[in-house]
C-alpha cells in the first residue's frame, strides 16, 4: 500500500502501480482496510516456478513463498522448461542438480527464450567461480541449501521490488517522453493556427488524442489541457 495525502501524482501513480501498491489516502482512513485487503490479493498475482527435485527442499520452499505469490513446483528440468514456457512465471526458482535435464541448462534454455528473465539459483555445494559464471549467464541470485524459509521469503521479496522499482523509472521515462512529445505537438499545433492552417493544426492534436488514454474522466482531461496551455507559454 502507497500512502499519499492530496490528489497523487503521476509519477506517484507509475511508482506505486510498479510496485504493485495499491495508492490510498491518508484523508480517507475508513477505507485503508479495503485497500489493505486488496493489495494483499493484488500481490498474490505474481508467480514463482520452483525447479526442484528433491521434496523437502520444494516444500520448504512452498511454505515460504506460498502466502505472497502463486506457486507452482516442477520436479525436474524438462517438466520445469515446459512450465516455463507455458505460463512465463514473473520468478523461477531453480536447482542446480537436476536429474536428466541440469539447472544449468534450464537457466541457459529460459534466458535464450527472455535474457530479463529473472531467476534465483538453489545450490548446496558450488564453488566461486561456478556461482561467477551463473551470474555472468542472468541468475539473479543464489541461495544455499539447506536455506531458511525467512531468508528465502527476504530475498524473493527484494527481488520483486528491483524489478517493480526498475518498471517504474521504465514507465516514468516513456511518461516524460510522451510529455515532451505533446508538448512539441501542442507548440506544432499554435503555430499552424497562427498561419491559418487548420489542417495541420488538427492533424498535430489528433495525433496527441491517439496516443492518450482513452479512459481519462472530465477532470483529467481539464488537467492535459491545462498543461498544454502552460507548454505553450513556458
Amino acid at each position: 500500500m502507497a500512502l499519499h495525502r492530496g490528489a497523487p501524482s503521476a509519477g506517484f501513480e507509475a511508482i506505486a502501480k510498479s510496485l504493485n501498491a495499491v495508492p490510498a489516502s491518508l484523508s480517507e482512513p475508513d477505507a485503508i482496510p479495503r485497500i489493505v485487503q486488496a493489495a494483499i490479493d493484488q500481490r498474490r498475482r505474481s508467480s514463482v516456478l520452483i525447479i526442484e527435485d528433491d521434496p523437502d527442499a520444494a516444500e520448504t520452499a512452498r511454505r515460504a513463498l506460498d502466502a505472497d505469490y502463486k506457486v507452482e513446483i516442477a520436479v525436474n528440468g524438462a517438466e520445469g522448461l515446459t512450465a516455463w514456457k507455458a505460463k512465463r512465471h514473473d520468478l523461477v526458482l531453480l536447482d542446480l542438480m537436476l536429474p536428466a535435464l541440469p539447472g544449468e541448462e534450464v537457466l541457459k534454455e529460459i534466458l535464450a527464450v527472455n535474457p530479463k528473465q529473472p531467476v534465483i539459483i538453489v545450490t548446496a555445494h558450488a564453488s566461486q567461480s561456478r556461482h561467477s559464471n551463473l551470474m555472468l549467464l542472468g541468475a539473479n541470485e543464489f541461495v544455499e541449501k539447506p536455506f531458511d524459509i525467512n531468508v528465502l521469503r527476504a530475498l524473493c521479496r527484494s527481488l520483486f521490488q528491483e524489478m517493480a522499482l526498475a518498471r517504474a523509472d521504465r514507465e516514468i521515462d516513456e511518461m516524460r517522453a510522451a510529455a515532451r512529445e505533446n508538448a512539441h505537438r501542442a507548440t506544432a499545433a499554435s503555430i499552424s493556427l497562427r498561419q491559418g492552417n487548420a489542417s495541420g493544426a488538427a492533424m498535430q492534436l489528433d495525433a496527441m488524442l491517439a496516443g492518450a488514454p482513452q479512459d481519462l474522466t472530465d477532470d483529467e482531461w481539464v488537467e492535459v489541457l491545462n498543461d498544454v496551455e502552460r507548454s505553450e507559454t513556458d
